[in-house]
């Protein structure tokens, strides 16, 4: 196994630096694929919609509900007493 070119020359690796070399390639090739995969995987779980369940979307409306009832009913009174001020005293 030679390595180099014409111009810089040839270097000839010993049996133990080839191994070394190619497995030294190898594992840096195959932790850069493994950590592609991990970035991929967390970014893919964050763009997953989340779910939420149907009790809590359940509680949801009803909460949601009570507070729209109680601002209709202020709004009336509201509306009321304003209405009560405008209009003109019977006697």
């Amino acid at each position: 196994m030679y390595f180099g070119n014409t111009e810089t020359g040839y270097l000839t690796p010993t049996k133990r630096q080839y191994f070394f070399f190619m497995f030294f390639f190898t594992a840096v090739v195959d932790a850069s694929y493994m950590y592609f995969i991990c970035v991929t995987g967390a970014y893919s779980d964050r763009l997953k919609e989340k779910t939420v369940p149907p009790a809590m979307m359940d509680a949801m409306k009803e909460m949601m509900d009570e507070m729209m009832e109680e601002k209709m009913e202020e709004k009336m009174e509201e509306k009321m007493e304003e209405m009560m001020e405008e209009a003109p005293m019977m006697e």
